[in-house]
């Protein structure tokens, strides 16, 4: 999370309560009141992206303009000193990433730069070295590893980059924290190694080489930090299904602090959310959730929720963690492809959860099957290797990668279509789409 310093005097906005403190901005404030405003985007008739914000002060709806286009990535962030709305697209050539930012409270143009691959997980909103000023990062697998390529506050005046090697290329999700408060550490969520239905988020300081773990219990997906009243990070656990949203809240000891629910009615947009200090005088910050044409805004500090109305669109936050779309690499995966090829089953039957078994034709030739969702690109889980069993006709048997903690019809619930990836022994891969999870496919 980024970190300013602000003397904030008889008031506590965004800032929390102490006269001169070290505390989170990225505030995404556009009408200076020192509270974080509500963004979101439409699409147009043709299809650009339309940018507006809720501002905290009045509740009127200011129209920022047009950025991007659809399939493009979006975000809000601090990256000099005020919300700049933020569009990652895909260069001319199609493989590299542009970087493009206009200030929020006037739409004037604030700069743009190429940095990483469409293939990589970008990441929006952290300071890595702790100078105040958001960094733009890409992660891409090298050999085994994650390796993270950082470009340090790239429109605020930074011009030096870093890469670091840390966490599993298979299994790691990529995300990121501020344990004490001067600055994130790198963070990888991965499952635990003596237990796979349990997951762990590792983390480094990027400036000292420290190390640490926070248990995650059974969540699956990616940690996301929200700052409390000190400055220093929690995690928000985000699980979300077609009728509700549930947040789950850790601090840096694994401790559950909260938990809280929102129901839906299950329309497209209903569940999404985003965190900021949208509430002045309370503690810390709040995540708000998308529920119709409202947003839920809690605290988990103070446990209390407030209800910002008349909000349509997409919201937009700091926090994305997301690849751009690149689904032309890999070959085609034949699914169906009859009896005793290929097959989703969103229910094994020893295991209750959802395994993929892979045609006896890739026999012995496969490194990982791993997840996706089918809309974003978003990378979900890899699959447990099982072993081998159900022969085809020729007596060679089939690979069985397993699901431990999630069923096909969770799967539809929380990600709709989802695609199988499956990489192999000689650097290529195949994949297919499974519209419906719940719903077997041979």
């Amino acid at each position: 999370m980024i970190k300013k310093l602000q003397i904030v005097i008889g008031i506590c906005l965004f800032f929390g309560t102490m006269t001169a403190f070290a505390q989170g901005a990225g505030t995404n404030d556009i009408d200076g009141d020192g509270v974080s405003d509500l963004f979101r985007t439409k699409f147009s008739s043709s299809d650009k992206i339309r940018w507006a914000a809720k501002q905290s002060s009045d509740s009127t709806l200011n129209n920022i303009g047009l950025l991007g286009s659809k399939g493009n990535l979006t975000a809000v962030v601090d990256w000099e000193d005020g919300a700049a709305i933020t569009r990652l697209s895909s260069s001319i050539s199609g493989s590299k990433v542009i970087w493009s930012a206009k200030t929020a409270s006037t739409g004037d143009p604030l700069g743009s730069f190429t940095f990483g691959r469409k293939t990589d997980t970008l990441i929006t909103g952290a300071d890595f070295d702790g100078d105040g000023l958001p960094d733009a990062v890409a992660v891409r697998g090298v050999g085994t590893k994650l390796r993270w390529f950082i470009k340090h506050s790239p429109l605020g005046g930074g011009s030096t980059e870093d890469q670091i090697d840390y966490g599993d290329k298979e299994s790691g999700k990529p995300t990121y924290m501020d344990l004490e408060g001067d600055g994130d550490w790198l963070g990888v969520a991965d499952k635990k190694i003596s237990n796979p239905s349990q997951y762990i988020l590792r983390l480094k300081n990027p400036r000292t080489e420290d190390t640490d773990t926070i248990n995650l219990g059974t969540f699956a997906g990616t940690p996301e930090p929200i700052e409390d009243a000190t400055g220093k990070d929690v995690l928000a656990l985000v699980t979300k299904t077609s009728s509700k949203t549930r947040i789950v809240f850790r601090n840096r000891f694994g401790t559950i602090l909260d938990t809280v629910e929102f129901e839906h009615p299950g329309n497209s947009q209903d569940g999404k959310h985003v965190i900021g200090d949208f509430v002045g005088g309370d503690p810390g910050e709040e995540v708000a959730v998308q529920v119709g044409t409202e947003m839920k805004v809690y605290n988990p500090f103070s446990e209390t929720t407030t209800t910002v109305t008349n909000f349509d669109g997409t919201p937009v936050g700091r926090f994305l963690v997301a690849a751009l779309e690149n689904k032309e690499e890999c070959g085609k995966l034949n699914m169906p492809d009859g009896p005793f090829g290929n097959v989703w089953k969103p229910n094994s039957d020893t295991q209750f959860f959802a395994v993929a078994i892979i045609t006896s034709a890739l026999h012995k030739q496969i490194s990982s099957v791993a997840v996706y969702k089918d809309s974003n690109n978003q990378f979900i889980k890899n699959l447990t290797t099982k072993g081998f069993g159900n022969p085809d006709p020729g007596g060679v048997e089939r690979e069985h990668f397993q699901d431990y903690s999630i069923t096909g019809a969770m799967y539809k619930s929380l990600y709709g279509a989802i695609r199988l990836r499956v990489n192999l022994n000689n650097g290529k891969c195949l994949t297919a789409v499974i519209t419906d999870p719940s719903i077997r496919v041979d």
